[in-house]
């Protein structure tokens, strides 16, 4: 498989916040809508890991630091022609290559999908926000902690 997997720790290129601007944008049943602006604000607050295949990007997830010891995940997605490869499996384990202790996030508790590959990869639930999405959804939050 032609996949590269890439860390920005700083602001990536125009190029790269649009793309994944486009591919989170994508996302069905996304109950957020963000502007080409706030991805980069959160992207300056943080960072992010991606992954190309034949080029094109496929994959993202963008993080902020929280401080030196804590990072929130606060939009990831993958393109769904790459959905089932472990595409996103691989920008999590090249996530979890950097500097930190514990990881937080927040998912609507109706995307079983999301919250079943979240509890794969170490998470647990920490917390739960009712009613918080317009859809009357609550979310959950969840948090993993780096061994080491």
């Amino acid at each position: 498989m032609d996949l590269e997997i890439v860390k920005h720790l700083k602001l990536p290129p125009q190029k790269v916040i649009k793309e994944l601007h486009q591919l989170l944008s994508q996302r069905v049943g996304l109950d957020v809508n963000w502007s080409l602006k706030q991805v980069s604000e959160e992207l300056l607050a943080g960072g992010c890991v991606v992954a190309y295949f034949k080029k094109s990007l496929i994959a993202g997830l963008i993080f902020r630091n929280i401080d030196k010891n804590v990072k929130e995940v606060t939009l990831m997605g993958t393109h769904q022609d790459h959905q089932k490869n472990q595409v996103m499996t691989q920008v999590w384990q090249e996530f979890l290559t950097l500097k930190t202790s514990e990881i937080w996030l927040e998912v609507a508790e109706n995307n079983s999908k999301a919250i079943n590959f979240y509890k794969k990869m170490g998470f647990v639930k920490s917390g739960q926000r009712d009613n918080y999405y317009k859809n009357r959804c609550s979310a959950l939050l969840m948090s993993y902690t780096v061994e080491g």
